[in-house]
């Protein structure tokens, strides 16, 4: 049996799959193994056994394992509580769960506010930006 998606645009890398180069996906990319390379795509959502590290340019992106490097998104980031985000990542808005984390240096698309940050919890981020103008950044905490 193919771990293919049957949709003709979109594509699934199992765990325990590793591939090294550039892909390009006209529709969805769901990753569960490893990546290092580029990817481009319309959706990417990287699984918790993913790993993918390089150059990432999407429509919209949702993290529940670790995306690593240079990631471009027009769209919405999403990062679930056992995402991890870390590198360069420009964005249109962001969302990080409580217990997700970001690692590195962002840009909002939407304005030209950049922000530095080290390792710290999306708690403590969300209150060290929360007066800044032009950035649409959500946290939930769980019930």
């Amino acid at each position: 049996m193919s771990n293919v998606s049957s949709h003709n645009n979109d594509l699934s890398i199992p765990d325990g799959v590793t591939f090294v180069g550039s892909i390009n996906v006209p529709g969805f990319a769901q990753i569960n193994g490893d990546i290092s390379g580029e990817i481009i795509c319309k959706e990417l959502e990287v699984g918790p056994q993913g790993n993918v590290r390089g150059k990432v340019q999407a429509q919209a992106i949702q993290v529940h394992g670790q995306l690593e490097n240079d990631i471009n998104c027009k769209g919405l980031v999403k990062i679930f509580k056992t995402g991890k985000v870390t590198g360069k990542l420009s964005y249109a808005e962001i969302d990080i769960d409580r217990g997700g984390q970001f690692i590195g240096a962002m840009t909002s698309n939407k304005s030209s506010l950049v922000v530095d940050v080290a390792a710290v919890s999306a708690d403590t981020f969300l209150s060290a930006i929360l007066n800044s103008p032009n950035i649409n950044l959500r946290l939930r905490s769980e019930q």
